[in-house]
C-alpha cells in the first residue's frame, strides 16, 4: 500500500511527534511505501530511512499561520497522488483520516484558560480538519466524547484507537534486575518512591504534586521527576530532578508507582508503559487510558487537590495491585496490531 502520513514537524518531542515516529516504522515494518510530508524535519529523529520525505518550509510565515498555509499546501500536493491511506496527526484538511489526541477547547476547558486569537485560530482549523476527514481517529472514548460535544461532529464518524508502545522494550524485569534498577538511581529500600515524567507539567498537575507531597513525610516517600526542567526547583531531600531520561523502561520498574495528577489527559502513554512494566500509576479523574486501567493496575485521584493527591498516595501503598505480564498485546496497543486496526478503517477512495 502507498501510505501519506502528515504532520506539520518531523521530530520526538513530545507525545503526537513520537507517536508519527512509531507509525513510520509500524507501516514500513508491514511492508507499506510510507511518503512522509512535513515542514520541519529533525535529521536526528529515528525512521527517516523508512520513508519518501516531502518537506514544504512555512518557517517564512508568522507562526500563528503557519499550519493554515501548510494544510493548504497539502490540499494540491496530495490530491494526485493516489495514495491508499493518507493520515495526519496535524491540524490539516486534506487526509482520509485525522487524528485526535488531544481537543484545544478540551484543553482550554480543563486548563481554565480564556481563548484568545491564536487560541480561535487553532479550534478553526482543528473543526476543519475533523468536518473535511472521512473519518476520524481518538486516542480515547474521552476524546471521542469531546469532539462530539464542542465540534459537533457524527459520533459514527470516529473510531477509538488506543496509541501503541513498544511491547519489547517496556516489560516486566526480573527482580533481581528490578534491584539493580533501584540501586542505579539511587532508590532507597524503605522509602516509597513515585515517578512523575512529564514534557509539560503545568498540564500534568506538577504544581499540585508538590504540594501534595508537604503533606508527606519526607523519610517515607520519595519524588522523581524526568523530563523537561521545571522553571523553579523545589528544595527537598526528598524530591530529585533526573532531567531527560533514555531508558525510561528501567526507571519505571524501579521506582514504587508512576504519578500523573493531569488536569487534562487525552490518553496518558507513559502510565501505559508503566503499568507495562509492572509499575502501577496513580493518575487524575481526567485521563484517557483510564479507559482500559483497572483498579488491580492503577489508582485514580477522586478530587484533583493536595489533600487528594497525597492520601491518595497513602492509600495506594497499601493497595492490592496485581499486574500480569502481556498488558499491550491483552489490549491491542502492539504497533503491530495498531496497524492492522488502521488499515481496517481505510476509508473508500474519493471520486
Amino acid at each position: 500500500m502507498k501510505i501519506a502520513l502528515i504532520h506539520h514537524q518531523y521530530a520526538k518531542k513530545g507525545g503526537m511527534e513520537s507517536y508519527l515516529v512509531d507509525l513510520v516504522h509500524g507501516f514500513a515494518e508491514s511492508g507499506d511505501q510510507v511518503d512522509l510530508i512535513t515542514s520541519k524535519v529533525d535529521p536526528e529523529t529515528p525512521g527517516l530511512e523508512h520513508c519518501v520525505l516531502y518537506k514544504n518550509d512555512v518557517s517564512l510565515i508568522p507562526k500563528p499561520f503557519r499550519m493554515y498555509f501548510f494544510s493548504r499546501w497539502l490540499g494540491d500536493f496530495t490530491i494526485n497522488r493516489g495514495y491508499d491511506l493518507s493520515l495526519s496527526v496535524s491540524r490539516t484538511s486534506a487526509q482520509d483520516i485525522v487524528v485526535c489526541g488531544g481537543t484545544h477547547r478540551g484543553f482550554l476547558r480543563a486548563m481554565q484558560i480564556r481563548p484568545g486569537l491564536r487560541d480561535r485560530l487553532e479550534i478553526k482549523l482543528e473543526r476543519q480538519a475533523y468536518e473535511s476527514s472521512n473519518r476520524i481517529m481518538a486516542h480515547s472514548r474521552l476524546m471521542k466524547n469531546e469532539i462530539v460535544e464542542l465540534y459537533g461532529i457524527d459520533p459514527s464518524k470516529i473510531f477509538v484507537l488506543y496509541p501503541p508502545l513498544d511491547y519489547l522494550r517496556f516489560a516486566i524485569p526480573h527482580p533481581e534486575k528490578r534491584a539493580e534498577n533501584r540501586a542505579r538511581y539511587g532508590i532507597h529500600p524503605d522509602k516509597t518512591t513515585l515517578l512523575f515524567p512529564s514534557t509539560g507539567h503545568e498540564r500534568k498537575g506538577l504544581d499540585m504534586l508538590l504540594k501534595a507531597f508537604a503533606l508527606l513525610p519526607e523519610t517515607e516517600f520519595g519524588l522523581l521527576i524526568a523530563g523537561a526542567p521545571p522553571r523553579g526547583k523545589e528544595n527537598r531531600d526528598n524530591i530529585r530532578y533526573l532531567g531527560f531520561v533514555g531508558d525510561m523502561e528501567k526507571l519505571y520498574s524501579a521506582v514504587d508507582f508512576t504519578i500523573l495528577p493531569s488536569y487534562y489527559e487525552p490518553f496518558g502513554l507513559v502510565v501505559v508503559e508503566s503499568v507495562q512494566c509492572g509499575t502501577p500509576a496513580i493518575i487524575s479523574n481526567i485521563f484517557g487510558a483510564s479507559e482500559i486501567l483497572s483498579d488491580q493496575e492503577c489508582l485514580i485521584i477522586p478530587t484533583l487537590t493536595p489533600d487528594g493527591i497525597a492520601e491518595t498516595i497513602r492509600r495506594a501503598v497499601g493497595h492490592p495491585f496485581d499486574i500480569q505480564p502481556g498488558f499491550a498485546e491483552r489490549h491491542q496497543l502492539t504497533r503491530e496490531e495498531h496497524i492492522h486496526l488502521i488499515k481496517e478503517q481505510i476509508p473508500p477512495r474519493r471520486s
